[in-house]
């Protein structure tokens, strides 16, 4: 018994399908450039997130971007919508609008409303910091302290400190340790000398 394979013309028997062959290779190599549905969805759901970005920052710093009229219509209406559903749509039409111009400029200059805010807010953690372990270490804290920084105004802030614990002990409101956050705030903000 013998066994055959299935035929297989020689190549250079069918000239059309050579031809056919080399246009769908041409075909599959020349699709490189383009994008993927998952791909779309991506770019998609990014573009919604940067617009819910837009409409979650205050109105000062919306106001410093420089965005298209009628982004920033949309970006308005989103901010008056109370409804979950309503703000959901209104967010997905935001993305729609941002497939449609070239959002990287727009990101760009949201980043750079965020890293403006980032010194303040390092100096504010740090200034809850330095307030609690004032009051917790008393002038072990505050050698640390004026040793990191030179310009600290030792005096006021171990006053500070000192009424900030009687405060607590008392359990009367925290006028002082709010007065020391607000000093070592000031201070950590600054720059060093």
């Amino acid at each position: 018994m013998s066994r055959r394979g299935p035929k297989v013309p020689p190549s250079g028997a069918d000239p059309f399908a050579d031809a056919n062959a080399d246009a769908n290779r041409e075909l599959v190599d020349g699709e490189e450039g383009r994008e993927t549905r998952g791909a779309k969805k991506d770019r998609a759901y990014r573009l919604e997130k940067l617009g819910e970005a837009l409409v979650k920052l205050p109105a000062g710093k919306l106001a410093r971007l420089e965005l298209p009229e009628d982004l920033a219509a949309a970006v308005q209406e989103a901010r008056r919508i109370t409804a979950h559903g309503g703000y959901r749509r209104q967010i997905q039409f935001i993305g729609r609008i941002m497939r449609t111009i070239d959002a990287r400029p727009i990101a760009a200059q949201l980043e750079a409303l965020l890293q403006e805010d980032a010194p303040s807010s390092a100096a504010f953690k740090a200034a809850e910091r330095w307030r609690d372990r004032l009051i917790a270490e008393g002038d072990v804290a505050l050698a640390a302290l004026v040793a990191e920084r030179a310009d600290a105004d030792r005096t006021s802030l171990r006053q500070l400190a000192r009424q900030a614990v009687v405060e607590q002990k008392k359990g009367k409101p925290p006028h002082a340790s709010r007065a020391l956050f607000r000093a070592l705030h000031e201070l950590l903000r600054a720059p060093a000398p």
